[in-house]
């Protein structure tokens, strides 16, 4: 598994996590939004939004998995076999479907991303010949914009400026004035631009997502409600002077991506409504924010439990380690291992002071990485080499460990392996000298070992085997059959002797 392919298949786990808890927050936010404006108000229902944030960060967060029991040892006993052996290189490129997802969704992204900066870029082009106000006293400058369908509105994020339109002296009166300047401060105090922001880089990260354009368009729309209310409850002014200074109001020539904008682009007639209802009591106002309590714990504790993995878990994934044992140019061994995470497989050979062995136990280590811990000892006798080391990387990658006091050593003994996920030989089985098992692009030299492996046989000579990549279905096949088959791949034939396969020339 290249790098790529470990990025796209860790963005497309986190992401269908995230894509699931969204879409679930967002839905039960727009059913109960409404009932929540008329019961709690508005300003308590614009809250309801924080559960899809709390939702999608939740889902990301790592699950703890609990230590697997101790698995019983895998022991292989290899025989010693001179010769050469070409190193076993990393698994050959795959297409992955999750590449070709990841690389559509960052086309979209790119394109989502020009398209917003090309919007807000043309918003803020028309200011240009803006004039600063300076009369009126307010939190944050004001612009008055040369044109009349341009505000009020509330722009910035580091340096906000209220905008408002050229005509906003002659449109609206006194009291209207007041309002709006009010409503825009009140944004700004709130730092809706913010949630503005946020909401905009949610969409374009979902652009392919409906509900995610369905959820910006509503929460600016329950923004602007609740600043209403604030507005008209801080205030006292007339509800009818509100309602006047909204119909005067002309449509904006241009939307606003990151901003708030008084703009009749708002349901109108949703605002003029909520403007005839009663602000809600202080009891009530208590009760929706005690709900919103529960609300948010609750999604939050579904959107954790969700995302677990439920199919296979780091302590019961499987891994194939295709080994290669070496002492200069000499072939030791070139075993190929099936075995569990945290499970040891062992190998051993010879007796005395010429026995070495080597043990590895695999152990999942981020999305598309194992960590391999190695021991393993050079002779039995005491002050013998000694190995201890870990390694980590990318599955499909060769990974390599050195016994011995140097490289320079000629008895130091060389390790190199390879890991991928699952295992070729997982459904094999061997019963009344029988094998079935599937094999799916596997090299020949691999085929032959795990076949004779899992018949309690040793390969002599695997190096007469290449590295051609081969699938083979085998039920119920006769182990000497099947390694007869493989062979025959290379135009050689297999011969077993006790517990050894020798594979001799035609």
């Amino acid at each position: 598994m290249s790098s790529i392919d470990a990025f796209a298949a860790a963005l497309t786990e986190h992401g269908w996590r995230l894509l699931v808890a969204f879409t679930v927050s967002v839905s039960c936010v727009f059913v109960l939004r409404k009932s929540y404006r008329r019961w709690f108000g508005v300003q308590r229902a614009v809250w309801l939004w924080w559960l899809p944030v709390l939702a999608s960060v939740v889902s990301q967060l790592p699950h703890p998995v609990s230590p697997s029991a101790a698995l019983p040892p895998l022991v292989y006993w290899i025989a010693r076999v001179p010769g050469a052996l070409p190193a076993h290189g990393a698994l050959p490129f795959m297409p992955d479907w999750r590449v070709v997802v990841m690389g559509v969704w960052m086309a979209g992204l790119v394109a989502a991303m020009l398209w917003t900066g090309m919007k807000q870029w043309r918003f803020r082009s028309r200011l240009r010949d803006a004039t600063a106000v300076d009369e009126l006293h307010l939190p944050c400058p004001v612009l008055r914009a040369g044109r009349s369908d341009m505000g009020p509105a509330l722009v910035g994020l580091l340096k906000p400026r209220i905008v408002l339109p050229s005509d906003f002296r002659e449109r609206y009166s006194v009291a209207e004035r007041q309002l709006i300047l009010a409503h825009e401060a009140t944004h700004l105090r709130r730092r809706d631009v913010w949630w503005s922001l946020f909401a905009q880089g949610v969409a374009v990260l979902l652009w392919f997502h409906p509900l995610a354009w369905l959820a910006l368009r509503a929460l600016r729309h329950d923004q602007e409600l609740a600043c209403d209310a604030t507005v008209l409850s801080t205030h006292g002014m007339p509800r009818r002077t509100y309602a006047s200074a909204m119909l005067k109001t002309q449509p904006a020539a241009l939307p606003l991506p990151v901003g708030c904008s008084w703009s009749s682009r708002h349901p109108l007639t949703e605002r003029i409504a909520m403007l005839k209802s009663s602000f809600p009591t202080s009891r009530r106002k208590a009760a929706g924010s005690l709900l919103l309590c529960v609300l948010l714990g609750t999604s939050a504790g579904l959107a954790y439990a969700a995302s677990a993995t439920p199919a296979t878990t780091a302590a019961q994934a499987r891994y194939q380690l295709s080994v290669q044992v070496m002492r200069g140019d000499h072939t030791l061994a070139a075993p190929v291992l099936c075995m569990a995470a945290g499970q040891v497989a062992e190998i051993r050979q010879g007796q005395g002071a010429d026995a070495w062995q080597l043990a590895f136990t695999p152990s999942a280590s981020g999305t598309g990485k194992v960590n391999v811990h190695v021991t393993g000892d050079i002779g039995g006798a005491p002050g013998a080499a000694h190995l201890d080391a870990s390694v980590a990387g990318p599955l499909g990658q060769m990974m390599s460990v050195m016994m011995g006091p140097s490289n320079a050593d000629p008895g130091a003994v060389h390790v190199s392996f390879t890991p991928t996920s699952g295992c070729a030989a997982e459904t094999a089985d061997v019963s009344g000298g029988k094998i079935t098992v599937q094999l799916t692009n596997v090299s020949a030299r691999a085929a032959a070992q795990l076949i004779a492996s899992r018949a309690g046989l040793s390969v002599s000579n695997p190096q007469a085997l290449d590295e051609q990549l081969i699938t083979f279905n085998f039920d119920h096949m006769p182990v000497a059959a099947a390694l007869q088959a493989v062979a025959s791949i290379d135009g050689k034939r297999a011969s077993v002797s006790g517990e050894h396969v020798n594979i001799l020339a035609k």
